[in-house]
């Protein structure tokens, strides 16, 4: 069966270039690592970042960005331009008198409910003669 079995096209073209690199010991497998000998640790390792080197000021940082928003917020205020007001009509200017008076004697009419506990009538400011309107 052995015998019989062979490699893919390409892994067996690989190998006829390549040859077959079968290390023959395991001193053989150490040095086809390829692990340079000065990448062990050592003394010198501390496990500790690098203090930077320039550390920057963040207060003069700071004031400047806030001078130069002011800056900006100045220029924009002072190039704006301001909109005409013009008059506008609102809904409740729509609404007919008569139908405003008629809701209105409607809800005369409307007492509070005996059901509201006169405590919160008291927070209110209200009596139990109030109309709802």
């Amino acid at each position: 069966l052995r015998s019989m079995s062979h490699l893919p096209a390409r892994m067996q073209k690989h190998e006829e270039e390549f040859g077959a690199k079968v290390p023959a010991t395991i001193a053989d497998i150490i040095k086809q690592r390829k692990v340079p000998e000065g990448d062990t640790i050592s003394e010198e390792h501390t496990f500790h970042p690098k203090p930077p080197r320039h550390v920057p000021d963040f207060q003069r940082l700071h004031s400047t960005l806030k001078l130069e928003l002011a800056e900006r917020k100045l220029r924009m205020i002072q190039t704006t331009k301001r909109a005409n007001l013009q008059p506008f009509y609102l809904r409740s200017e729509w609404t007919h008198l008569k139908a405003l008076k008629e809701h209105e004697t409607r809800y005369e009419s409307c007492r509070v409910s005996d059901r509201v506990p006169d405590f919160k009538l008291k927070k209110l400011g209200l009596t139990r003669a109030a109309t709802m309107w």
